[in-house]
């Protein structure tokens, strides 16, 4: 499976689920983070254009097991200036806030690159 085969299924496959099921996002999500940890080209935008940052807002929302799989997503994406806004839009910002009281050392570090990423030009 190539580079952007592998990323559209992982975004297909957060787009199709309608419950926040940890075994069912924790493949899709490891992908997308792969994808934009070996800096693939364009992957953040595609992310952010195929429609799941309201999914991740929602699982941050939630406090998921996943809550900090994904800040550090969000955080990896808003390396991109093209998606900042949409991850604002999305209300991502305001469902990372409150992992800022977290006491998981590494949900803090991903929740403040994330949100300072996200509001670096603002």
């Amino acid at each position: 499976m190539t580079d952007i085969d592998s990323l559209s299924g992982a975004l297909q496959a957060l787009s199709v689920s309608t419950e926040l099921i940890e075994e069912e996002l924790k493949l899709p999500l490891e992908t997308l983070l792969a994808a934009l940890l070996e800096k693939k080209k364009d992957a953040a935008v595609e992310i952010a254009n195929s429609g799941v940052l309201p999914s991740l807002a929602e699982v941050l929302r939630s406090s998921s097991p996943l809550s900090c799989q994904v800040a550090l997503l969000v955080a990896e994406m808003a390396r991109e200036a093209a998606v900042r806004e949409p991850c604002i839009e999305a209300g991502l910002v305001t469902v990372l806030l409150p992992h800022l009281s977290s006491t998981n050392q590494e949900m803090l570090l991903n929740t403040g690159r994330a949100i300072g990423r996200i509001c670096f030009d603002n």
